[in-house]
């Protein structure tokens, strides 16, 4: 942050060469956040009477959503080979859980660098911003709340291969049964396998860095000892994704594993490419 002043100062004594413009080391201030990024704290300063400059952090309350997932059946392959149910009760798979209890948790902390043009500035403060985000790619964690809830399906998924071929052992018996799905959660539409452990573990992703535009009202550094700043623009954070880890270790989901059961929200979301934002700033100048 005091490289970014010190640059800043730099720049507006070359302008001060040129147009007589107001040293920048004068044009501090610095400003409280509220809106859609959380509450925010950032320093500004002005680079010429035109262009101004304002970094900070945003903090995201870290909010969390608890519900009840569906966890998908056995298919009807295995539920009518008598054989094969032996063996479900001698590893305790019989009694697999209908559902499950999660908990969703938002962690979208940010960072921004962010500059101002004011193209009328002697007699508005309206101005164009350009900048940008940067935070974690990972802003949604889905996870179980009892460990190892799910450990009965994770030992059924270890003995069904790629091809839905399951092998099975029961009083010297081994034998092999076709068209056999693995069993997970149900997650809209999409089907999330759970951890060697037992455990569900799913993310959603987007970029870490994520350029913005917008425009607003409000000087960064009010005139006055005290201004209001108002903004609106949008993030640029590419098309959202959904991870999930499972035997095989963390994979992107896709089409090919939708199981088309509901799921519009999720559908929704993992369109949009940007994040809108609207954003109430009280400044205060220190210099």
């Amino acid at each position: 942050m005091k490289k970014l002043i010190v640059l800043g100062c730099l720049l507006a004594g070359m302008g001060t060469m040129h147009a007589q413009e107001l040293n920048i080391c004068d044009q501090l201030g610095v400003g409280l956040n509220l809106g859609t990024n959380g509450i925010g704290v950032d320093v500004s300063t002005r680079i010429t009477s035109f262009v101004g400059v304002r970094a900070g952090v945003n903090i995201m309350p870290k909010f969390k959503y608890k519900t009840d997932l569906d966890v998908s059946s056995l298919s009807s392959a295995v539920t009518s080979n008598a054989t094969y149910q032996n063996f479900l009760n001698d590893m305790g798979i019989a009694a697999l859980p209908r559902k499950i209890s999660v908990e969703g948790k938002l962690d979208n902390t940010t960072w921004h660098i962010l500059f101002d043009v004011y193209p009328f500035s002697a007699v508005s403060s309206f101005h164009l911003t350009a900048g940008a985000y940067f935070g974690k790619s990972q802003i949604v964690t889905v996870y179980n709340k009892e460990p190892g809830s799910l450990s009965a399906a994770s030992a059924f998924n270890a003995r069904v291969d790629d091809n839905g071929v399951f092998t099975y052992t029961s009083g010297g018996v081994s034998g092999q049964i076709s068209g056999v799905k693995k069993v997970g959660v149900e997650l809209g539409d999409y089907f999330l396998e759970p951890t060697k452990e037992g455990n569900l573990d799913a993310s959603f992703k987007v970029n870490g860095f994520r350029p913005y535009l917008g425009l607003g009202f409000g000087r960064a550094v009010p005139k006055n000892r005290i201004g209001v700043q108002f903004d609106m623009g949008c993030q640029f954070w590419g098309k959202p994704e959904i991870y999930c880890t499972g035997l095989q270790g963390e994979h992107k989901l896709d089409a090919s594993e939708v199981d088309g059961r509901g799921g519009d929200v999720l559908k929704t979301l993992t369109k949009i490419a940007v994040y809108p934002v609207i954003n109430l700033r009280i400044t205060g100048r220190i210099l």
